[in-house]
Formats: structure tokens, C-alpha cells, sequence
């Protein structure tokens, strides 16, 4: 029964006790043991869970470092940032990189921004970043460098329109599309302009995926490009568009679309017209 317990259930003498005997289970147990006491202090508003979990960066295993770094995120332990950022910076372990990573952004780091820009645009030797020398097929930091240009997004880093435009036209570079319009769609005006700018030369594919980012930018800062993508040659680019206009309210997109040639297009205009102001049905007349 007291392992039933929640979180909101215990008392702070009960969770000092847990986080305690959870520490003492860091200090001595085996891989597994110790990757299953460090998920279970990430559930505790505690001091010395903070203090436990922080320690486990520096854990030999990298599975114990990525669920101490998830922990920490999960307890919103900004004391954490700069461990974390270190981490990122000399653990050559890939995947234990992108839990950093994915925890300075859900701690809403604002001391990362630099390191992140480093690492979208390359592996940063320069900057004395610890890699995995191990022979792979696969190149560890592309990996690293999806989770870094998803973070600049969500953060809002005010450098992160020019590196991620920097990545995109890298000729040797992976697919970054897909997450790079959506980083850019987050990140307010300098990401729409950015994304206005590189649509005239964007392939179908791109300018479809541009569409859908579009849903989750402010209205009146994308209204202007889905009403020109509404407008493209391409049926699955206009319909990508109209159904990010239906997202967002942009109602002269949405009244763009209830005229189209194309059936599924027109569709998807008239759902999403059901959500909004009947008006919207006269401004396509």
C-alpha cells in the first residue's frame, strides 16, 4: 500500500525517508537498480532527490545519466542547468546528448542557446565537445542535431532563424525540414519571416511541410504566407494549408479554400469553417 502512494499523499518526512533510501540504492546497487531508484526520485519534491539525481550525471552508466537527466526536467531543478549543460558538452555517449538536450529545454534554459546554435551546424571540435570515437555507420551527432534544432524553437533563442537556415543549406547536410519549419513556426516573427523567406525556393515537399508548421504560429503572424500557399500549384500543399488555417483561424484562408478546385481541399475548408464565425461564408463570395 505505501508503495500506492502519490506523490501529493506523502508527507515531506516520507519523502526525505524514500529519497534517502533511494540515494543509498544510487550508491550501491547495480546498473539496473540504479537506473530504477533514479526514475523513482524524479517523482520526489525533496532536496536530497535533487541532490542524488544531479550526482547521477556523472553516473558510469549512460542510462542512469539520461534518467537523471529526465528526472531532473520532470522536478523542474533549474540548479541542474549548468551540470547539464557540461554534460552535453564532454559525456560522448549520443543518446545521453539528446536527453540533456531535450531536459534544458523542458527546464526552459536560457543559458543554452550558444551550445545548442554549436551544435546544429556541426559536431563543435572547436569548442572541445566529447564525442564517441566508436566505428558506427550512423553519424552520432545528426541525432544531436534534430534534438538541438528543436529545442532552439521551443526556447525561442533569438540566433536560432539564421543557424537553422545556416543547417538547411548545408549540401552535405541530413533532411532537417520537418523539424526545422516547425522550430521556426514557434519562434514568433523572426520565425515566419525566416520561413517567408525560404518559401519561394522550397521543393513541394518543403513547401507542404512549411503548411502544416504554420499551425502552430500566431494568426496574424501567418495569415500572409498560408494565404499564398492556399494559393500554390500543388493540391497537397493547398490542403496542408487549409487545414493549418483551420488550426490557427485564419478565416480569409479558410474562405480561400472553400473555393478550390479540388474536392478534399474544399473539405477541409468547410470543417473547419464549422469552428468559426459565419462570416467566414462571406468572405468567399
Amino acid at each position: 500500500m505505501a508503495l500506492a502512494m502519490s506523490r501529493q499523499d506523502m508527507t515531506s518526512c516520507d519523502q526525505s525517508e524514500l529519497a534517502r533510501a533511494l540515494a543509498e540504492i544510487v550508491a550501491t546497487g547495480n546498473n539496473a537498480e540504479r537506473c530504477l531508484a533514479v526514475q523513482c526520485l524524479g517523482h520526489l519534491a525533496d532536496p536530497m532527490a535533487v541532490e542524488t539525481l544531479t550526482a547521477s550525471l556523472r553516473d558510469p552508466d549512460p542510462d542512469v545519466r539520461c534518467d537523471a537527466a529526465d528526472g531532473l526536467a520532470k522536478m523542474n531543478a533549474q540548479s541542474a542547468c549548468r551540470h547539464l549543460l557540461d554534460n552535453l558538452r564532454e559525456d560522448p555517449d549520443t543518446e545521453a546528448k539528446t536527453q540533456y538536450i531535450k531536459a534544458l529545454q523542458r527546464l526552459d534554459s536560457d543559458g543554452c542557446a550558444e551550445l545548442l546554435s554549436v551544435l546544429v551546424t556541426g559536431r563543435g571540435e572547436e569548442h572541445q565537445i566529447a564525442w564517441d570515437d566508436a566505428y558506427s555507420d550512423w553519424d552520432d551527432w545528426l541525432d544531436v542535431q534534430l534534438a538541438a534544432v528543436e529545442a532552439l524553437g521551443v526556447l525561442g533563442a533569438s540566433q536560432a532563424p539564421a543557424v537553422i537556415e545556416a543547417a538547411l543549406n548545408d549540401p552535405d547536410g541530413q533532411d532537417l525540414w520537418p523539424v526545422a519549419c516547425t522550430a521556426l513556426a514557434r519562434l514568433g516573427q523572426p520565425g515566419t519571416d525566416k520561413l517567408q523567406q525560404l518559401f519561394p525556393q522550397a521543393s513541394v515537399l518543403n513547401r507542404k511541410r512549411i503548411a502544416g508548421a504554420l499551425a502552430l504560429a500566431e494568426p496574424d503572424l501567418c495569415s500572409h504566407l498560408l494565404m499564398q500557399l492556399a494559393g500554390d500549384d500543388d493540391v497537397s500543399v493547398r490542403l496542408a494549408a487549409i487545414e493549418s488555417a483551420a488550426t490557427a483561424g485564419c478565416d480569409k484562408t479558410l474562405a480561400l479554400g472553400l473555393g478550390d478546385i479540388a474536392p478534399e481541399v474544399r473539405a477541409a475548408a468547410i470543417s473547419g469553417v464549422r469552428h468559426f464565425d459565419a462570416a467566414v461564408l462571406d468572405l468567399s463570395l
